[in-house]
């Protein structure tokens, strides 16, 4: 079993099932980071690399809105070509709600902070 594969897969999807134009994931990695929860990490604006600590998501659902999150920041970059100086400024919300009301709720808004 490859996580980092499976968790590609689990991008792709998830594109798919917002209706977002599909980008690059060239790699979903798994760390002991503690200082952040997810790093989305984007090359040349086209493509994506994210990085997720196994220390401070402190569940699955945990771990998976913080990849929600992550590709958020990569949708907004990649294909909408929102450049904020505030990470989390009011594109990143309205995107977030989206999220929100298309997972039913599994993606919280308070989880943006």
């Amino acid at each position: 079993m490859n996580i980092e594969k499976d968790l590609q897969v689990f991008c792709y999807q998830f594109m798919e099932k917002m209706g977002w134009k599909p980008f690059p994931v060239n790699r979903v990695k798994v760390s002991k980071m503690a200082r952040y929860k997810g790093l989305c990490i984007t090359e040349d604006c086209e493509s994506v690399y994210i990085i997720l600590s196994e220390i401070t998501n402190d569940s699955n659902k945990d771990f998976f809105a913080t990849l929600i999150h992550e590709l958020i920041h990569a949708h907004l970059l990649i294909n909408k070509k929102v450049f904020q100086h505030h990470k989390h400024g009011k594109r990143f919300k309205q995107e977030a709600k989206k999220v929100q009301k298309k997972t039913k709720g599994f993606y919280t808004i308070k989880e943006i902070v």
